[in-house]
């Protein structure tokens, strides 16, 4: 009959060191997570309406040249039949089946179609202007380079120590080599 032993206390530490390694890795994987969430979030946040009603002013700008208002001006003032249909857009057949009526409204309407798009946009609660965006991506960034080295850091402990880290899929080769030969990563 054989017994069970009871593992003893210095197995205990062991287990308990390497439950601490295993933890303070997975914590660095989560500041990861959590930094390039909200580098996604803020690549992708909204612009101030400000902003915004810039980018729909030079869409109208540029919606109202397509409309050739002095074509149409010009058909007035020559002589003969008059203008026939001035703003009746041609579609070739095989190409689109619908008229753009946009540059006709862009000339016509400006200000109500702007202030239509502007009243339909959302309020500027999570809005961020495009000139704090770079600035901070970089900071983003650098963090989410500086947590992946530190995890590692932790990795090449654990190993040393004999516990067995696997490192992530997407683990950043540079922040790996970085480790390993510190020189090259300072050159």
């Amino acid at each position: 009959m054989t017994t069970k032993k009871k593992p003893g206390a210095l197995q205990g530490m062991f287990t308990n060191a390497a439950e601490k390694a295993r933890q303070a890795v997975q914590d660095v994987r989560q500041q990861i997570t959590e930094t390039r969430r909200e580098r996604d979030a803020l690549a992708v946040a909204p612009l101030t309406k400000a902003e915004a009603a810039d980018r729909i002013q030079a869409w109208l700008d540029a919606e109202a040249k397509r409309a050739r208002l002095d074509l149409v001006a010009g058909e007035f003032a020559a002589p003969g039949r008059g203008p026939g249909h001035p703003f009746r857009v041609p579609v070739r057949a095989g190409e689109q089946r619908s008229a753009d009526l946009g540059p006709v409204l862009a000339a016509l309407f400006s200000d109500q179609v702007k202030a239509a798009i502007l009243d339909a946009l959302p309020a500027d609660a999570d809005a961020i202007p495009m000139a704090d965006r770079p600035g901070r991506l970089a900071e983003l960034d650098a963090r989410v380079r500086e947590l992946e080295a530190e995890e590692e850091r932790l990795i090449e402990e654990a190993e040393a120590a004999g516990v067995e880290i696997t490192r992530r899929p997407d683990a950043s080769p540079e922040a790996i080599l970085a480790v390993e030969w510190p020189e090259a990563a300072e050159a």
